[in-house]
């Protein structure tokens, strides 16, 4: 079984020690890679640590930097953006090309709880 590949960025290093040891308990998940600072080390981590996501601590210029990077690459990586304290989170996935009507498919879809 192949497992679901995980970049964390721009995390608190007690939050990447958190959630590295949350993933290292599950079989199915490993962490190919952790950076801070993403700006300008982002594009060569990705390409080197092929995630299939990314989690992004919460501040939010870097968050930008990271959808901006993938939106620019059309990227099909999900990103989740995990607060501060580490109990909130949002979830972001790619859509991919889309339509006029898609698009607004997308924005009248109601979150998930």
């Amino acid at each position: 079984m192949r497992k679901t590949r995980i970049l964390l960025v721009d995390m608190s290093p007690l939050l990447r020690d958190i959630m590295a040891r949350l993933i290292a308990a599950h079989a199915d998940l490993e962490v190919t890679g952790s950076i801070r600072g993403g700006g300008g080390h982002l594009a060569d981590t990705v390409r080197e640590s092929a995630p299939d996501v990314i989690v992004v601590g919460t501040d939010p210029s870097d968050f930008a930097d990271v959808i901006a990077y993938l939106v620019d690459i059309r990227s099909a990586i999900r990103v989740v953006a995990v607060g501060g304290d580490g109990h909130h989170a949002v979830l972001c996935s790619p859509l991919g090309e889309v339509s006029a009507d898609g698009l607004l498919a997308a924005l009248r879809t109601p979150a998930q709880q």
